[in-house]
């Protein structure tokens, strides 16, 4: 009975366990080129900061994550602002 029940419990954690199907803001790959192949355009995204202080590495960052939210696993970086402040870039799915 011990071994039933240990085994069950070892079955839903596995189960709990399957990958999102949303890519990872680390699995974004950003580019100052437009992607290659047959990949689909989500659309603008944009990656802020509420300092000036904020480095290039941060913006993007917070571009790749909402790349991410968006389900795009390319980010085509298109312009940085004149303060620093926010980079902007269109999202792409990419086979």
């Amino acid at each position: 009975m011990r071994l039933t029940a240990m085994i069950a419990m070892a079955l839903l954690a596995t189960a709990c366990a399957s990958r999102s199907v949303t890519p990872d803001a680390n699995e974004v790959k950003v580019s100052r080129e437009a992607p290659s192949g047959d990949c689909q355009d989500l659309g603008r995204i944009t990656g802020t900061s509420s300092t000036r202080k904020a480095t290039n590495e941060q913006l993007l960052e917070d571009l790749k994550q909402d790349a991410a939210k968006k389900g795009a696993n390319f980010v085509k970086v298109e312009e940085y602002s004149s303060l620093g402040t926010m980079v902007t870039g269109t999202a792409y799915l990419c086979p």
